[in-house]
């Protein structure tokens, strides 16, 4: 099958590519948040007509890299529901190895999220890479089936009695607490403020905040990751809500908000990284329900 392989500026890579696989393969993302980067933008046809497109960020020490400044990228497509070709995809991965000898870094989205198309991928790029390591990634249905240990945690939270909700908080108050749970802890936190805010504005986000009365207990952003799914991409809570379990509260009654207008499936993200365990963290994914997939980062023979 004959592949023509096109590469283009920002505007005729959405137009001809209008359906991302998700919302950082998007040009609402790449139009705010990766505005100022050296993006390549590679597109790939087959003789029918089928488009298939890559966006990749280039590095100052001239890596390629995909995504630029996100937890993953895929593609881009013409139609949502085309044929993906292994030669497409292949033409891509050799336009890349050849145009940075072979220095280049993919991050992919975590297998659920489009089985087919991220295994051709894989297949398609491993010919010209390796890969540098697996992450296990957990999600979880909204009405998941917790272990016994996460009931019984939620039940405690429960009998406290006063903790509510509020699913359109304020996402500067928001981020504020989160990062004061991070430092706490001596966690740094992945992006400033400005940069949270920013990306609100960008693409779909959801900030919560969990109340014990009038105080601050808890709180989470997500976001809108693909057709009913959402990615939690943070979440803190306070040393004195801590004690009753207010994080296992706080995602069951993120589910329920959720299952009501028809998401289907939350992302927790990874409980490894670099391929490292965060034991006590995986044990939490797993209580809440988390089933796991695997998210494939790989990059070319140079690095």
């Amino acid at each position: 099958m004959a592949i023509h392989l096109d590469i283009v500026d920002r505007e005729t890579y959405y137009r001809r590519a209008p359906y991302p696989a998700t919302v950082y393969d998007s040009a609402d993302f790449a139009l705010t948040v990766n505005a100022a980067r050296g993006t390549k933008y590679i597109l790939a046809t087959d003789e029918d007509g089928n488009t298939i497109g890559m966006a990749w960020g280039e590095n100052d020490d001239g890596t390629w890299a995909s995504p630029f400044s996100a937890p993953y990228a895929l593609c881009s497509m013409s139609g949502a529901d085309i044929p993906v070709h292994f030669q497409a995809l292949s033409a891509i991965a050799r336009y890349v190895n050849s145009m940075t000898h072979g220095k280049w870094l993919m991050a992919l989205p975590p297998e659920f999220y489009a089985p087919s198309l991220i295994h051709t991928t894989i297949e398609a790029f491993s010919v010209l890479g390796h890969e540098l390591f697996c992450d296990r990634n957990y999600a979880h249905p909204t009405h998941a089936q917790m272990t016994a240990a996460a009931r019984r945690n939620l039940c405690k939270a429960e009998r406290h009695g006063s903790f509510v909700l509020i699913n359109n908080a304020d996402a500067g108050a928001t981020y504020d607490l989160i990062a004061e749970h991070h430092s706490q802890l001596g966690y740094k936190m992945a992006m400033t403020r400005d940069q949270v805010l920013a990306t609100a504005r960008a693409i779909p986000m959801d900030f919560f905040m969990v109340m014990d009365g009038d105080i601050p207990a808890a709180a989470a952003y997500y976001q809108h990751t693909a057709p009913h799914i959402v990615q939690m991409i943070n979440w803190g809570d306070t040393a004195e809500a801590r004690p009753l379990r207010v994080t296992n509260w706080m995602d069951h009654a993120i589910s329920l908000y959720y299952a009501d207008i028809g998401i289907s499936t939350i992302d927790l993200g990874p409980g490894t990284h670099h391929g490292i365990p965060n034991e006590g963290l995986e044990r939490f994914k797993t209580s809440l329900g988390c089933s796991i997939s695997l998210k494939h980062i790989i990059a070319g023979h140079a690095l």
